[in-house]
């Protein structure tokens, strides 16, 4: 979700102690002061914005105590809440959101259908397009177009994966998947996600060619840039360009394993880490990766798989086949020797409200699409 905005009410009076809080942030925790309603979002939308989504959540907290039928207020909170992974506090936001307005504001529509399966998932981000392409074709939003088409194709994205994964048993699944990932890239060309998700549906189909022409198109879009970006050449990537989100990058990997393009994989998986070097599945891939390309990779396999091990003892994933493939390796790899002094001398890196990726999905007929989708397997020696 996109970060709240600062929304000032010309008729807001009401004002609020902020106990111990504002005090805290110079080590003052006997301080009390008060704020106008103003200056409390104000301050909300200040510790979002710098990622501090703990102190965010108290002010928005207070503001929602003032003004309970702030629908931008609660949109704001909402997000606030899903960073801190607080899904149910999060949900019920967004349901009382809709209900306060009903026929505009595509956000809370997006936001929750994120938190949201199958069949009604699908209608809250068809709802969330509608409303984007009608204030889309207002003369007003010119300026606005492109950032509509950017969100409306990322909509359609996802609509594609829900048919990929919860929707897969449907007879019709196939043929939406297909049609939405089109749609996402009609929506925005320069989309590197839309890309990826037709790339992922020729993956299903095994056109191995076709997706790899697709994702050659995906990371052309993208990947130099954040190259530069990594480099020290370009700035802030929200800002200088265009890149995809973390789970993105993860399933773009997964895509080049299948495909081969070790090279790219390697690289955007080297990228996650310098971001969050706490997710076991990017330690995983980058063994994996090394492990199936031969044996003079072997000694790497064993280094980035005791690393993913050793991740998953500190900040462990609730994908159990994950944990038990990094064992099953380690073990095949035993006898492959390196130098752990690597591996020992590491500092663990503090990170905050890490939460494991999960991949799991429900079983379906071979015949289904679900059982065509890519996926990152090994076959049992």
């Amino acid at each position: 979700m996109g970060k709240p905005k600062s929304k000032k009410t010309k008729n807001s009076t009401s004002t609020v102690d902020i106990n111990r809080t504002s005090g805290e942030q110079d080590g003052h925790t006997d301080v009390s002061t008060k704020y106008s309603f103003e200056k409390i979002l104000e301050k909300a939308v200040t510790f979002a914005e710098s990622f501090d989504f703990e102190l965010a959540s108290k002010f928005y907290h207070r503001c929602y105590d003032l003004q309970p039928k702030n629908v931008k207020l609660i949109e704001g909170y909402a997000s606030v809440l899903m960073e801190l992974g607080k899904v149910g506090k999060c949900k019920e936001l967004l349901q009382a959101a809709l209900e306060l307005e009903p026929e505009s504001g595509y956000q809370k529509f997006l936001s929750l259908a994120q938190l949201t399966n199958g069949l009604e998932a699908v209608a809250l981000y068809n709802r969330g397009i509608e409303i984007m392409n009608a204030s889309r074709n207002q003369p007003k939003s010119v300026d606005n177009s492109s950032s509509l088409s950017s969100e409306i194709s990322s909509a359609y994205c996802a609509l594609s994966e829900l048919y990929m994964t919860d929707l897969c048993d449907l007879e019709e699944a196939e043929e939406h998947c297909k049609s939405y990932a089109q749609m996402a890239i009609n929506s925005d060309p320069s989309n590197p996600e839309a890309y990826q998700v037709m790339a992922n549906y020729h993956m299903i189909r095994l056109n191995f060619e076709e997706c790899k022409s697709l994702m050659e198109k995906s990371l052309a879009l993208w990947l130099p840039d954040y190259r530069k970006f990594r480099e020290g050449q370009i700035g802030d990537p929200s800002k200088d360009f265009q890149t995809l989100g973390y789970e993105a990058r993860i399933s773009a990997v997964k895509i080049l394993i299948e495909l081969e393009m070790f090279d790219d994989s390697v690289e955007i998986c080297n990228g996650l880490i310098d971001e969050n070097d706490t997710v076991v599945e990017t330690w995983y891939l980058l063994g994996w990766i090394n492990h199936i390309r031969g044996e003079e990779f072997l000694c790497n396999a064993k280094y980035y798989l005791q690393k993913a091990q050793k991740v998953h003892q500190k900040y462990p994933t609730d994908d159990t086949a994950l944990a038990a493939h990094i064992e099953e390796l380690l073990f095949e790899l035993q006898n492959v020797s390196n130098d752990d002094s690597d591996l020992e001398s590491d500092k663990e890196n503090e990170v905050s409200d890490f939460e494991p990726n999960s991949t799991d999905s429900e079983h379906c007929d071979e015949s289904s699409l679900c059982s065509r989708v890519q996926k990152v397997t090994v076959e049992q020696e």
